[in-house]
């Protein structure tokens, strides 16, 4: 018998245990399913709580909104640091983190990993830019990307931060940091055994403003001009207002 090739290989990992296995062979939920951002908000964490009824790794991904998002490349020019170059990403997560209790290469080999979006190397976002930069210039742009979001605390990476209580339960901790983006978020929750899913569960996540910082929000966006007027007019009455004590009589 002829082996089968590689791309029906991988899709065979991929299909054949999803119909052999039953839905319900796990199951995950959230504490809260809604982030609110007030003022003075330092960040928060979610606890994720689940149950696995056949044993295997869990691998959670929480994504962000996606957004575009602009790189730019500085050149030290007659001892000024001048923008030269930008690149301009689409579709960009605006958060991006994976929590498993093992690391992924140990859990599922590339091309499984690759087909969902598992890993941070697997984002590929689209590039703009009016020209050509290369392979290897657009990849520099692509790794100044990834260090920006993991810098800001945006997109992260944790092996060995899930809790399993006995057989069946886990249990772990979501992190979210200060800046984090509002929008719509999905965490997805997947159980693999042998390098293949056998199970999968996705929870909703919403994080949005909240109290005096929401309604500013909201008039801005809907009201930009009226916005726009306030603004000139406020910081023109706190120039008028700084001015009173040196002006002579």
């Amino acid at each position: 018998m002829r082996p089968l090739p590689a791309a029906l290989a991988v899709l065979a990992m991929v299909f054949v245990p999803a119909a052999a296995h039953s839905v319900e062979a796990l199951k995950a939920d959230l504490s809260n399913h809604l982030v609110a951002i007030t003022t003075g908000f330092t960040g928060t964490s979610l606890v994720l709580f689940g149950t696995r009824q056949e044993t295997g790794e869990v691998v959670i991904v929480v994504r962000g909104p996606l957004s575009r998002a602009v790189v730019r490349r500085r050149h030290h020019v007659l001892g000024f640091w001048i923008n030269t170059e930008r690149a301009t990403f689409d579709d960009v997560p605006a958060f991006y983190a994976i929590i498993s209790n093992q690391p992924l290469d140990q859990i599922a080999p590339e091309p499984i990993l690759r087909l969902h979006a598992i890993g941070i190397q697997y984002l590929h976002p689209p590039l703009h830019s009016p020209r050509d930069l290369g392979a290897k210039r657009e990849a520099a742009f692509r790794e100044a990307l990834v260090r920006r979001q993991e810098r800001n605390g945006r997109f992260f990476q944790s092996v060995g931060q899930i809790k399993f209580i006995g057989e069946h339960l886990f249990r772990t901790t979501v992190a979210f940091p200060s800046n984090v983006p509002v929008g719509t978020y999905t965490v997805e929750v997947f159980l693999f055994r042998d390098g293949a899913v056998i199970g999968r569960e996705t929870v909703p996540l919403t994080v949005t403003e909240a109290g005096v910082d929401s309604n500013v929000t909201q008039f801005a966006q809907s009201e930009a001009l009226a916005y726009a007027l306030i603004a000139v007019a406020a910081t023109a009455m706190a120039g008028w207002l700084a001015s009173l004590p040196f002006r002579t009589r």
